[in-house]
């Protein structure tokens, strides 16, 4: 938990081309690989600004505010579900209308409650508590409460940032795609490499869980 790789992962570094822009008061969207459905919890997306190239940026020391949040609705049906029912592995959430022009980190984070409890009957195998993807702060939650509505789910942190104005409407930009190398075929080629390995071990751990009940 003192782990510096609680702010954004590893690497803590983003490199200088991977800089996306968009407008205050836009959608932002984020593309999650194989989630199971026994890793149930709460999606949540932050912002900090920075000065400076990106590549200088000390992640640890920036200062977050949250700009969206999703737990568990009314009839028991977490946000890491839906993800898998019902929007394709995608999660959105809005750029504040109102922020400064400028430099910004987004932060997104989901958090697998399966093993938040004290003892969990039949999985005595298992670390206790809970586990973080990306990042995120210690608590505990019981997913597994059977009353509908469930029980409201503590938030860590502030509220969600609420900007004081609206975006009108805007015509989207041209889509711009962020190259690891630079280099068209290049990148492609560090794309289906990368992909390939990625999606072999999701594979075997997928498998592994499916076998075992999920």
């Amino acid at each position: 938990m003192t782990s510096a790789d609680m702010a954004c992962n590893t690497p803590h570094t983003p490199i200088p081309s991977a800089i996306a822009e968009v407008r205050a008061g836009s959608t932002v969207t984020f593309h999650c690989t194989r989630w199971l459905y026994s890793h149930k919890g709460p999606i949540s997306a932050w912002m900090a600004p920075y000065k400076g190239s990106v590549d200088k940026v000390n992640v640890n020391k920036l200062q977050f505010f949250k700009i969206g949040e999703e737990a568990v609705d009314s009839k028991g049906v977490w946000g890491t579900v839906k993800l898998l029912d019902s929007t394709n592995g995608t999660w959105m959430t809005t750029i504040p209308a109102d922020i400064k022009s400028g430099n910004y980190i987004i932060r997104h984070e989901l958090i697998a409650l399966h093993f938040a409890l004290d003892t969990n009957p039949g999985c005595e195998w298992s670390p206790i508590g809970p586990q973080f993807y990306m990042h995120c702060f210690k608590f505990k939650y019981d997913i597994f409460n059977t009353t509908v509505p469930a029980l409201p789910y503590p938030f860590v942190g502030p509220k969600v940032y609420t900007p004081s104005t609206a975006m009108p409407a805007l015509a989207p930009k041209e889509k711009v795609v962020i190259s690891p190398t630079g280099q068209g075929e290049a990148a492609n080629k560090v794309y289906l490499e990368y992909q390939e390995k990625v999606l072999a071990a999701q594979s075997a751990t997928t498998e592994s869980f499916d076998a075992a009940g999920g």
